[in-house]
């Protein structure tokens, strides 16, 4: 369920629509919620599919040239050191530096948006509609 809280953030910040993709973000709670994943569960996917993305050569040059997509200050930067990071395909391991600089939600969104960005990268350099790269790289 991490990766279709990721797809639908993405899909909704792709798609211009900040408005759902903060109630999606809201939604996502400290501890699992019946089949609904917990903070560390989408923190814990998102870092390990852009470590992953970096190491495939066809999506390597997404995370390379993604841009998180607008949103607060430290969610923003949480995003960039997130990307710096997963250039070298060591986003996971930033984990506890991420901490040390920024809150447990701060470091939930800048997940979210280096995802996001990367799918976005993705789709500009295949030419397609990002839900259909979400929907692709981000399925159970």
């Amino acid at each position: 369920m991490a990766l279709t809280v990721h797809r639908l953030v993405t899909e909704a910040l792709a798609e211009g629509s900040a408005d759902l993709a903060r109630v999606l973000i809201d939604g996502i709670h400290p501890d699992p919620v019946g089949s609904l994943p917990s903070v560390a569960h989408v923190i814990g996917v998102g870092l390990g599919v852009l470590d992953r993305w970096q190491r495939d050569a066809t999506l390597g040059s997404a995370v390379a040239r993604a841009q998180p997509p607008a949103w607060e200050a430290d969610a923003m930067r949480a995003a960039r050191d997130i990307l710096r990071a997963a250039r070298e395909a060591r986003a996971f391991d930033q984990l506890e530096n991420l901490h040390r600089r920024y809150g447990g939600h701060a470091i939930l969104e800048g997940t979210l948006l280096a995802v996001a960005g990367t799918v976005i990268a993705q789709a500009a350099l295949e030419g397609t509609r990002v839900r259909e790269i979400a929907g692709s790289l981000l399925s159970e």
